[in-house]
């Protein structure tokens, strides 16, 4: 209760360290500053404690956190998403919907999206509707985060995720080009022709980072022996990025059949 915000960050950062996990007395005194602390710096520093000391699934300490969400800094906000990541049971339906609630209208969609991937079981319905929709944000930073989200809640061969995650691989952003690869190597079944289609056309991306993701995520989806995608791959033998040159010997050392030895005499 000092009079510097300073003490009293000072003070929450030391009880976090000196008292045992559960201790009610001192998570009712963290949780009092949760409102009553008009600095933001000791409103973050006290999620940051109660995420330390309350024991995971304590209803009542989730439930004053979750009211952080609506903090005007965007420290505390994502200080608080991290909190209940890690205070919170995966699948938990209540807090699964706050955030999803928050995604629409919040301008720190990046952490709140990361943070509900983490906290939604896999093949949860309503988490995987939410991130899908965040697909076509406006920021780039989310798009990321919900294409490394859905790939790893939803199930493998989901074919309404793949179509959606296929959309990213024309995005704007190379980061989000990048990402719907990586999760759809993921996401697909081997030998998925129209997937392979489309990431054989990333071979030609204009930025080197997409193309050699793309060579590796080929590598590991295309059949062995798989013709088409032999003769896209070797063509990245000549690409001006050393990185990519060496993800396309090391994708045909995995693609290219190895022919049968011929006997030899000797061994008659």
């Amino acid at each position: 209760h000092g009079a510097y915000e300073g003490v009293r960050k000072a003070a929450v950062d030391a009880l976090a360290k000196l008292v045992e996990k559960g201790d009610a007395a001192v998570i009712a005194a963290l949780t009092a500053r949760l409102d009553d602390d008009v600095h933001d710096c000791v409103r973050m520093a006290a999620l940051s404690a109660l995420a330390h000391i309350a024991e995971k699934g304590d209803a009542a300490t989730i439930f004053a956190i979750g009211g952080c969400l609506a903090d005007v800094h965007e420290r505390v906000h994502t200080a608080a998403v991290d909190a209940l990541a890690k205070l919170v049971e995966k699948g938990d339906a209540e807090i699964t919907a706050a955030l999803t609630e928050h995604l629409a209208s919040n301008k720190y969609r990046v952490h709140t999206v990361g943070a509900l991937a983490k906290l939604m079981g896999k093949g949860d319905a309503t988490g995987i509707a939410a991130l899908t929709a965040r697909l076509a944000d406006h920021g780039c930073g989310a798009r990321i985060a919900a294409v490394n989200g859905l790939a790893n809640i939803v199930e493998k061969g989901d074919a309404a995720t793949i179509a959606a995650v296929r959309v990213c691989l024309a995005d704007a952003n190379e980061g989000v080009r990048t990402a719907a690869v990586d999760a759809l190597a993921k996401l697909v079944e081997k030998g998925d022709a129209t997937v392979i289609a489309a990431l054989t056309a990333r071979l030609a991306d204009n930025r080197w980072c997409v193309r050699v993701v793309a060579v590796n995520a080929l590598a590991n989806i295309a059949e062995k022996g798989d013709a088409a995608t032999i003769v896209a791959v070797r063509v990245c033998l000549a690409d001006a990025y050393e990185v990519v040159r060496k993800a396309a010997v090391d994708a045909l050392a995995k693609l290219v059949e190895r022919p049968t030895p011929r006997s030899s005499p000797l061994s008659r």
